[in-house]
C-alpha cells in the first residue's frame, strides 16, 4: 500500500515538472531514501521516466552507485522527466 502511495506521489511530481529536486527531497520525511531511489529507478527501467535531453544517457545520468550496489553515491532526480 505504501509502495503504491510512493509511486503515485513520484509520478505526480514528475508529471508536474516543477521543482522536482525539492519535491523528491520532501518525500524523505515520509519514506526512506532507499525506497525513493529504488522506486525512481524502477520507473526509469519501465520507461515511465526518461533522462532529459542533453543530460546524458542511461542510469549513470541520475544515479551513481558505490562499489556496493546497495549504496548510492549520487542521486540527481531532476535529470529525469516524465516520458509523455
Amino acid at each position: 500500500m505504501a509502495e503504491d502511495i510512493l509511486k503515485d506521489r513520484i509520478l505526480e511530481i514528475y508529471k508536474s515538472d516543477d521543482g522536482i529536486h525539492q519535491k523528491i527531497a520532501e518525500l524523505k520525511g515520509a519514506f526512506p531514501d532507499g525506497e525513493i531511489i529504488e522506486k525512481v529507478e524502477n520507473l526509469f527501467d519501465e520507461g515511465i521516466l526518461k533522462v532529459r535531453s542533453g543530460k546524458g544517457t542511461g542510469k549513470e545520468a541520475f544515479l551513481i552507485r558505490r562499489e556496493d550496489p546497495q549504496e548510492v553515491d549520487v542521486f540527481k532526480p531532476d535529470v529525469l522527466e516524465y516520458a509523455k
